[in-house]
């Protein structure tokens, strides 16, 4: 039996490369610790939450602002961002944590982009798009487009903090999605969906795609085609991963010597 448990929490959970990542790192370091996937529906997420079963899990859709009533601290990030995607025991009191937005900037600096002055799209309204909203504000974007099916939700993100004084948010509906990208200098894409409006992007536009459940998503194979700067989500997700992984392993300062293996071993 292996010491520490962890988890990812989500619902349906089809696909996660998150245990992948952390048993991977959990075997190059020696460690009795074991990570699983844990699909929880919405009625059994606070029972699993109180029962404290594992040392600490992560959280994906559809829970990173559903769990907060659950949780008895919030850090920094998480209270700024308004989602958690990391819980951890620290005093004896469950913390959530955010460590999506630390993934993105990690990647971006790693590619020498800039997010300051620069117009934006967000493709998506769920936790992940409210993150991300969030540090291209405190990153002093010029404008952030964010595009969704419901209005509603991308409204609600443009309106639910106050931001940067420096950037303008503006919500639209994806059916204006092409107006959009009219003068957009980097897109970040969270949804499964694919647009022929990318096929005409000029060459300086940077895509990242959020979505990694194939081995080259559609943007990927357009994007390198017509040699158009593609950031791939998996780099992203190794990097949330590895400050996750300082949560839950402190001692570990230096675990991000292990990215680019990781990169490597998937393909990214």
């Amino acid at each position: 039996m292996n010491d520490k448990q962890f988890c990812v929490i989500g619902w349906p959970l089809s696909f996660t490369l998150s245990p992948f990542i952390f048993n991977t790192l959990f075997d190059e370091l020696k460690l009795n610790a074991s990570y699983s996937r844990n699909p929880l529906k919405k009625e059994e997420l606070q029972s699993f939450v109180h029962s404290k079963k594992v040392t600490g899990f992560n959280v994906t859709t559809p829970y990173k602002k559903e769990i907060l009533p659950y949780l008895e601290s919030l850090s920094e990030e998480a209270h700024q961002t308004g989602c958690v995607n990391l819980v951890y025991e620290e005093n004896q009191k469950l913390v959530g944590h955010n460590t999506d937005g630390l993934g993105f900037i990690h990647i971006l600096k790693k590619q020498d982009i800039s997010l300051e002055k620069k117009n934006i799209v967000i493709m998506g309204a769920g936790g992940l798009s409210q993150t991300l909203a969030y540090k291209c504000s405190e990153h002093k974007a010029k404008h952030v487009f964010i595009v969704n099916r419901t209005l509603e939700k991308a409204q609600k993100i443009c309106t639910q903090f106050k931001y940067c004084e420096q950037t303008q948010l503006t919500s639209s509906h994806l059916k204006d999605l092409k107006n959009a990208l009219l003068e957009t200098d980097i897109i970040l894409n969270t949804t499964p969906l694919y647009f022929s409006h990318f096929k005409n992007l000029s060459r300086n536009t940077v895509l990242m795609d959020f979505t990694y459940d194939r081995i080259e998503t559609p943007y990927e194979i357009e994007f390198k085609r017509n040699k158009v700067n593609f950031i791939n989500g998996k780099t992203f997700l190794i990097a949330q991963a590895l400050y996750s992984f300082q949560k839950f392993f402190p001692q570990y300062e230096d675990i991000f010597q292990y990215e680019k293996k990781l990169q490597n071993t998937l393909n990214c």
